[in-house]
């Protein structure tokens, strides 16, 4: 799976600015150019809790939650096509919810599905600040290189490689097993031709050394001696 992040930082900017930054971005995911088997519907904003989400909603809860340092986390979660995913916001939810319990934090997160290209894809925006579940304090949501790893093999572990892979292993196996039968019959084949081939030469042998004997003259031919 690959995973690509960045910040919005919040440095030098209102907060009215990047709530219209953030309402940019969200616009701009619900409305670019549908794939051809998509619908206004499938670009519904959901989260963890819900499948529809009011766009004004997440911006004013994810500003709410903006850290002075990072306004927000934009994250792409696109899995290969090895890990094909059935239920996209089922699996997302599930990607994020290992991503809270490897940060210890509540995180405030919302993502969109584009399935407008080759490779369906979930863009997420995650508040800069996250609810520690430990102490139940709020502090800067920090998305370094292990936790893009680690999300790499959450979203694999979540999607249906596994099942995949074994889909394939059987198939491979009965392929060979094909394969297999069909030296087998094959070479029954040639063993029977090759049985054939003996036997019609020895027929053939022993008709011939039969009409030798016929084709001999009179006088020494013992099969026409009637003495």
């Amino acid at each position: 799976m690959i995973v690509r992040g960045r910040y919005v930082s919040s440095k030098g900017s209102h907060r009215a600015a990047l709530g219209h930054k953030l309402g940019g971005h969200l616009k701009y995911l619900q409305y670019r150019a549908l794939g051809a088997e998509e619908t206004r519907e499938d670009r519904a904003i959901f989260s963890k809790a819900e499948d529809n989400v009011a766009r004004p909603e997440v911006i004013k809860d994810v500003m709410d939650h903006a850290h002075y340092y990072a306004a927000y986390h934009k994250l792409i979660l696109s899995p290969s096509e090895n890990e094909p995913v059935g239920d996209w916001q089922e699996w997302t939810r599930a990607v994020m919810r290992d991503m809270e319990e490897r940060q210890s934090k509540e995180l405030r997160w919302y993502a969109v599905l584009h399935q407008n290209t080759d490779n369906p894809h979930v863009h997420v925006v995650i508040a800069g600040k996250g609810q520690s579940t430990d102490t139940g304090k709020e502090s800067l949501v920090k998305i370094g290189k292990e936790d893009y790893e680690a999300m790499r093999e959450s979203g694999r572990a979540h999607s249906d490689y596994e099942w995949l892979r074994e889909q394939r292993q059987h198939v491979w196996e009965a392929e060979r097993e094909a394969q297999r039968r069909e030296r087998e019959e094959h070479r029954a084949l040639m063993r029977s031709l090759h049985t054939r081939v003996r036997t019609a030469r020895s027929l053939i042998e022993s008709t011939g050394e039969g009409l030798n004997r016929l084709a001999r003259p009179v006088d020494d031919n013992p099969l026409l001696d009637d003495r």
